[in-house]
This record gives C-alpha cells, structure tokens and sequence, in this order.
C-alpha cells in the first residue's frame, strides 16, 4: 500500500486537473493511500473527493510563520511517494522538505525546482500540443500503470441541493453559465443577452449563473426575477459551486476556472472562446461530443452570435 503524497496547483482547474489524475492512480491501485497538498480554500472541495484519504492544506497568505508550520507538518509524516504536479520552486522546496525515498517532479519544471526531485518524470510524445492532463498522466509510469484516463471526479451530498432546485418537477435539466473570467479578453458581451434567450427558450431547464468569488459578477438584475433564474454569483463557497456545477446537466461559460471544474467533474461543457489555448489547459478532453468549442470568428468574441453558441447548447442537451 504505497502512501503518496500529491503537491497540487493553486488554481482551481489545475486542482482538478491534477484531480483526474489522482482518480486515475486510485482506479488503477485501490489499496494507495493518496494524500493532497492543496491551497486552503480548496480544502474543503479535496476533502469531498472519495479517493483522496488526506488533506495536508497550505496557507500562503500566512507568510513565513504558515511555512514553518507547514514544514513541521511534512517532517511529521513519512511517505513512499511525493508527486509534485505544479513543479514550480516552491513546491519543489516542499517535495524537498519531505520524508519520502522516492520524490517525483516534471521534467517541464520551472524556477529550479527539478533541484529538488530525485527522478523526473518525461513529457509526452508533442508535448507542446498537449493538455495539462496528459502531461500529468505520465506520472502513472511511475508505478507501472498507462497513462490513460480512469476512475471519476465525483462529489456526493447532492439531494438537498436537487430539492432546492426544484428538479425532478417542472424542471428536468439544469444549465449552468459561466459568464465571467479574470481576463478581460476572454469575455463574451451577449452572455446577459443569451441568458435571457436560453431561460424563455428552454421552458423545462433551470438556468443557474455563477462565478468565483473574486470575480465581477455579470449584470443579470432584470433577468434575476425569471423563476428558472438562480444567482450564484455571490456569496456562494466553492464546495456548492462544484455541487452546482456536478448536479448541471450542461455548463456554458468562458475560459476560466469553473468550465475545467465542470469538465472534471463529468458535466458537459461549451466553451466561449475568442483566442485561447483551451485545447492545452481547458476542459478535458476538449474539442468533443461531450466538450465543445465555441469559436469566435476572426477570434473577435463580440462577432460570436448567441444563435451559434445556443445551437451548440441544444445539440448537447437534446442529442
């Protein structure tokens, strides 16, 4: 029973990303014990993932007093295996830190931290042209499995949410939007428009609109009295966004974040995109049946029509 620790990303995508991956060592070795150094406002979203056995949260906004409490911590546990999955200096400085024989790392890694690793782990074959999961999915040579995708990101606790939701009554689907990114470039100017346009057009579909917390929300106000209307976009943890998000039959939004949290967690996805390399580290797999593209002529999202990415929209929902 191999007990590996997994040094994940800070991003919320990267998280899940690295998530996939640690579903796929699990499917392949039920008996490993998976440990996820994870930022603490993901804590709680890990935690809910059933083939992580451990958290081991890191405070970066505690400065110098959270790391050597941190240190303390690693020092405190001996494992087989330390997986560094972001490969930046810092977490190659906490792969360092622990006590383990075996210390993994990217052969991609950046700021020195392939210092830090006893053994790197190859890219695949045009690893230029490859996702971020593929890329991570070599770590399963490691250990001698393929690195092919399996097992499933999953939550659970899903029935009081459904309830709240009203499905299984008036509404039989659930389309979740996605209208805002932290790059201003990444923004479609019709989502308030389309909004409006997939509520009245689909009469049995609830349509939830969410965001991060850090985010701006998307000026939905003379929309929000619709009663298929759900405003996500404030005050809303991460843990019942990615409920939202698993519990939708189909996600719409922009590069960002939470269209990669979706994807992972088995939810079809249309992503809006102008110019992007969502084919590298978007939804994965993407540019399928069950996630699709929605490309901006001349890579300009103002000249992406609303009929164009509705008709994407129904084609997944009504295949």
């Amino acid at each position: 029973m191999p007990k590996t620790l997994v040094i994940s990303t800070t991003s919320v995508g990267g998280v899940m990303h690295g998530m996939q991956v640690v579903a796929t060592l699990k499917e392949n070795d039920p008996s490993m014990e998976i440990h996820v150094l994870v930022r603490d406002h993901l804590r709680e979203l890990v935690k809910l993932l059933p083939f992580v056995d451990g958290i081991i949260p890191f405070e970066r906004e505690s400065g110098l007093k959270g790391f050597l409490e941190l240190r303390k911590r690693l020092r405190s546990e001996a494992f087989d295996y330390v997986l560094d999955f972001h490969g930046l200096a810092r977490t190659g400085l906490m792969s360092w830190i622990c006590k383990a024989p075996n210390k993994i790392g990217r052969a991609d890694a950046r700021e020195g931290a392939t210092l830090f690793y006893k053994q790197l782990v190859p890219l695949p074959n045009n690893a230029s042209k490859r996702h971020t999961v593929e890329k991570l999915l070599e770590f399963c040579r490691v250990f001698g499995f393929s690195p092919e995708l399996k097992g499933e990101v999953k939550i659970s606790d899903l029935e009081d949410l459904k309830e709240k939701l009203a499905l299984g009554g008036r509404f039989d689907r659930v389309v979740s939007i996605i209208p805002h990114s932290s790059r201003p470039e990444r923004e479609w100017p019709h989502f308030a428009a389309f909004i409006k346009t997939l509520s009245e057009r689909l009469a049995d579909t609830r349509v939830l609109v969410l965001a991060l917390e850090h985010q701006q929300v998307a000026k939905i106000e003379d929309l929000v009295g619709s009663d298929k209307l759900v405003d996500l976009q404030k005050g809303v943890s991460m843990v019942d966004l990615a409920r939202a998000l698993q519990v939708s039959d189909l996600s719409i939004g922009v590069h960002n974040d939470l269209i990669s949290l979706a994807a992972s967690l088995g939810t079809r996805t249309t992503t809006v995109i102008g110019k992007s390399n969502i084919l590298f580290n978007g939804p994965y797999p993407a540019n399928t049946d069950h996630h699709q593209i929605a490309y901006s002529p001349k890579e300009d999202l103002k000249q992406l029509s609303i009929s164009e990415v509705l008709q994407k929209a129904e084609s997944q929902l009504y295949p």
